[in-house]
């Protein structure tokens, strides 16, 4: 099992039915790319499920349990309140294309910096496999510090708060029907404020598809 803490727009709910209309339906066609191409460009992020990571997916140390993260979480929620994030854009980055803020955030990059670091005592260190993985992406020294340090090579100062929408475009011909089609479904839900105002845990059972377990309202 892998447990993850995930931002969800759940308060936004013009945003949550976009984006469930564009992961969660099979057979999604877009000019110029066939239903078969469009499968695989969103099986990662259908994967993951909409989301924005906060501390990315670990398993647990030996002698915690989901249940002891639950509690944590549920008290670390309490201690905060919500905020608004800057509008979302739509963006291409690493080869992919998300939603991102148009501005930093200094609120958002503050509550992940404490989340990786607060809720690291629950994870388990990253095996040789999962570290020789990551590093295929052609690290910098500082991500690979990152990598061993606290298992993911893009927390802290590399951290960029996104909410990925494709997984990696390997064919420049689908750049452009994807903006076009993004900009259609996303643009006029984009005008709405987005809160930031829980978060939300994830769980992943051996090889299936990360699900959420549950969320965790601020102040509440």
């Amino acid at each position: 099992m892998r447990v993850a803490v995930y931002y969800t727009p759940r308060s936004c709910p013009p945003l949550m039915k976009a984006a469930s209309q564009w992961l969660g339906t099979s057979g999604l066609k877009v000019a110029g790319i066939s239903a078969v191409e469009m499968e695989s460009l969103l099986q990662a992020p259908n994967h993951y499920g909409f989301h924005a990571t906060i501390k990315p997916p670990f398993r647990l140390k030996t002698g915690h349990t989901l249940n002891d993260v639950e509690k944590e979480l549920a008290a670390f929620a309490k201690e905060l309140l919500p905020f608004f994030l800057p509008p979302l854009e739509i963006a291409r980055i690493d080869n992919f294309f998300c939603l991102r803020p148009v501005s930093d955030s200094e609120a958002v990059h503050n509550l992940a910096a404490e989340v990786v670091q607060r809720f690291d005592h629950f994870r388990r260190p990253a095996e040789d496999k999962e570290l020789a993985h990551r590093r295929t992406a052609g690290l910098t020294k500082r991500q690979d510090h990152l990598l061993l340090t606290w298992g993911y090579p893009y927390v802290l100062d590399e951290f960029r708060f996104h909410l990925t929408l494709t997984g990696k475009i390997d064919n420049d011909r689908y750049v452009e029907p994807l903006i076009q089609e993004l900009s259609a479904r996303f643009d006029p839900v984009l005008q709405e404020p987005v809160s930031f105002d829980g978060v939300s845990l994830f769980v992943q059972h051996g090889t299936s598809s990360f699900s959420e377990h549950k969320r965790f309202n601020f102040g509440r």
